[in-house]
C-alpha cells in the first residue's frame, strides 16, 4: 500500500476485514511536495474487505473508502490510496 497526499497533520488507518494492519501518525512541515507513505501488509488468499481511513488536523477532512478484493494464492497486489484534489475523497488504484 502507498498512500500519497498533501496532508500535513492528521492520521490514517488500512483495515483488512474491520482488523487495523497500519496506522501511521502524519506530521510534516508545509512543502508543496505531496507526502509518500508505504507500507507490506501480508493477506492470505481469498476475498477481503479492504478500507481506508484518513482524519486531518488542518482542514478538519474526515474520509474513508472500502473495496472489496480478491487475492490469488502467492499473488502480490500493491494498492496506491491518494486523495482527489477537489472533492477530497479517497480513491483506490489496484496494480
Amino acid at each position: 500500500m502507498t498512500f500519497t497526499a498533501g496532508v500535513l497533520k492528521g492520521e490514517y488507518w488500512l483495515k483488512v476485514d474491520g482488523q487495523t494492519v497500519a496506522h501511521e501518525t502524519i506530521d510534516r512541515k508545509f512543502s508543496l511536495k505531496k507526502g509518500s507513505w508505504s507500507k507490506s501488509v501480508k493477506v492470505s488468499p481469498g476475498g477481503h474487505t479492504v478500507s481506508f481511513e484518513l482524519a486531518t488536523d488542518i482542514v478538519d477532512i474526515k474520509s474513508h473508502h472500502e473495496e472489496r478484493a480478491e487475492f490469488a494464492s502467492g499473488e502480490t497486489r500493491s494498492l496506491q490510496i491518494s486523495i482527489s484534489r477537489f472533492k477530497k475523497e479517497i480513491e483506490f488504484e489496484w496494480n
